[in-house]
């Protein structure tokens, strides 16, 4: 592994450990909650949950308050309900209704003694419940504990406290199970009910906390109203061996109502609340929520991946930073939203920001590398180029600066007759008169797309088909060559130029030593240019084989000669392309 990747790594994975401690204090609750709620919305849509066996609700509804009188009622009335249920004898009893203060002494007796008449029975109370966020997340502390009144308490199995905690928008989504109260630990009415049942050991097997699983609409309970049953318009044989819950469900009592993840339910009594959870643990698939150890496993490779696809070169091409973000986006929302609906809750949030951050710190950072190699090709190539090809280099691939292979056409143009021209002009006319020949040439070759290599004298060289490859590098070598033989021997003003032009493999890169690099092109293909633009006369331009049958241009060749070269063993086949006047 390379330094770079192995910083990369490194940078990774502390923003990926900060993000993460960051969630274990509370930071990304609001999120959490939001991805949370809308998985349970697309849960309970698409129906995949089992319809469990549920605990029967005795509902002190609306109906039971205009027949019976209206709430609190006396605790005898409720001692007659109970007596009622104990009749069918149900698995569980568990009363959500509160008695922690005395009514008077007979109604009490008479509870009492009808709680007496159940075998598994549990009454709530209250630990005052409060919730504190650190960086190891959520611990719960205890504050003015209310418990049921002794007579009661002495006739029941189990008291367990109803206290929930909502989240900080006032939706409940989890419900606690135990807690420790002056060094003992204590369980919540859900628990006991769940440890009468036998199917659960709270010791071993719970948690501190429970994720409620809205796998099902609160109408699919099985209800049976309290005025009902007192009456005795409905049996109370179906109660046999079940879990029975008694709990108010009539509007207008804001105390006993929450707000759940599915919006659609509104707020629901707090005996369906218990409803789910009990639901949850005996027939549902339990939603766990993935241990901290493993969701730190899962956000640093989150943060790896998030920008490996621009670092590692996954993907090539300017396009890659958006699939890096795609897939990104796939991974960590897909992921956790299939993980939830077979039980498991991953949240998204630090996944994404981890993975997001990652991908941000790569891609400034490559963003930064791009825009300082664009300057440095700039610099390279603007006395070389034209601003359109200029312009093409930086869209395209970025050409090898250390030198390959390439088959290109080397154009090299002379001023014939410069140097006796010269010997009558000032110094500053001659440079003068070269600077306006050398400028018209060299506006030609960017023209016609090629590439300005360096000056030699009055002589231009001249390169098409790098540093961007040009499949009909030839065609526009040799237009280029007839454009500007064609301008300087029809003007008399300028001087007439012989031009060579040769197509074939060379080196193309930076060459040079130490500190001084210049971008050029090595090879015969631009030694038999040099030669030929030395045999080429006047408004002549001799041009190898390969470069004048590339194209559309034969029909200009005024001749064809085999001959030996200066400096070659080997028989070179030269066109000659002459100008009017020549």
């Amino acid at each position: 592994m390379g330094i770079k990747r192995k910083t990369y790594y490194i940078k990774s994975t502390l923003v990926s450990l900060l993000i993460f401690f960051l969630g274990l204090g509370g930071v990304f609750n609001r999120w959490q909650n939001y991805c949370y709620d809308s998985y349970s919305e697309l849960r309970l849509r698409t129906g995949i949950m089992e319809t469990p066996v549920d605990p029967i609700i005795i509902c002190i509804n609306e109906a039971s308050l205009q027949e019976l009188g209206r709430w609190p009622w006396p605790r005898q009335m409720i001692a007659d309900l109970i007596t009622e249920i104990a009749s069918s004898n149900p698995q569980v009893v568990g009363v959500d209704l509160l008695f922690t203060e005395e009514s008077n002494e007979k109604d009490d007796k008479a509870l009492g003694a009808a709680l007496s008449l159940l075998h598994n029975s549990v009454l709530i109370d209250r630990v005052g419940l409060k919730a504190c966020y650190g960086l190891l997340g959520m611990r719960i502390k205890i504050d003015h504990p209310e418990s049921v009144i002794p007579v009661l308490k002495r006739k029941i199995t189990k008291t367990g406290f109803a206290d929930v905690l909502p989240d900080s928008d006032g939706v409940i989504r989890r419900v606690p199970l135990r807690v420790r109260v002056n060094e003992e630990e204590k369980k919540s009415f859900v628990g006991e009910i769940l440890t009468l049942t036998k199917k659960k050991s709270l010791k071993k097997d719970f948690k501190e906390s429970l994720l409620l699983t809205f796998g099902r609409e609160l109408e699919s309970f099985t209800t049976i109203s309290a005025a009902d049953l007192l009456l005795g318009r409905v049996s109370s044989n179906q109660l046999n061996n079940r879990i029975v819950l008694v709990g108010v469900t009539a509007p207008g009592l804001e105390s006993d109502r929450f707000r759940i993840p599915v919006v659609k339910m509104g707020e629901i009594p707090g005996v369906f609340l218990h409803a789910y959870a009990l639901a949850t643990f005996l027939s549902w698939k339990e939603t766990f929520e993935v241990h901290p150890m493993v969701r730190l496993i899962i956000i640093l490779l989150a943060g790896w991946m998030g920008g490996y696809p621009l670092y590692g070169g996954m993907v090539k091409g300017r396009r890659r930073a958006l699939y890096g973000f795609l897939a990104l986006t796939m991974m960590t929302f897909t992921l956790p939203l299939i993980f939830f609906l077979f039980g498991i809750y991953l949240d998204p949030a630090p996944l994404f920001l981890a993975g997001l951050s990652n991908w941000l710190l790569v891609f400034i950072e490559e963003f930064y590398k791009l825009r300082t190699e664009e300057r440095r090709l700039k610099e390279l190539f603007s006395k070389y180029l034209s601003p359109q090809v200029m312009n093409q280099v930086l869209r395209g691939p970025r050409p090898d600066l250390n030198g390959q292979r390439q088959t290109i056409t080397v154009l090299i143009a002379d001023l014939r007759g410069f140097t006796a021209f010269a010997e009558s002009k000032t110094p500053e006319e001659v440079v003068k008169i070269l600077n306006c020949h050398l400028s018209l040439m060299t506006d030609i070759i960017f023209t016609y797309g090629g590439t300005l290599d360096k000056f030699l004298g009055d002589a231009v060289l001249a390169l098409f088909g790098a540093p961007l490859s040009q499949r009909d590098h030839a065609q526009r070598a040799l237009a280029a060559a007839l454009a500007i033989s064609k301008l300087f021997s029809e003007n008399s003003k300028y001087l007439p130029v012989g031009i060579g032009l040769s197509t074939g493999e060379a080196m193309i890169g930076n060459i040079g030593g130490g500190k001084r690099l210049e971008y050029t092109a090595v090879g015969d293909t631009v030694n038999i240019a040099a030669r030929l633009q030395e045999l080429a006369g006047p408004g002549e331009i001799w041009a190898t084989v390969d470069t004048v049958t590339s194209g559309e241009k034969q029909s200009v060749v005024s001749e064809w000669r085999v001959m030996k070269l200066r400096g070659r063993e080997t028989l070179v086949r030269i066109g000659i392309i002459k100008s009017e006047g020549s």
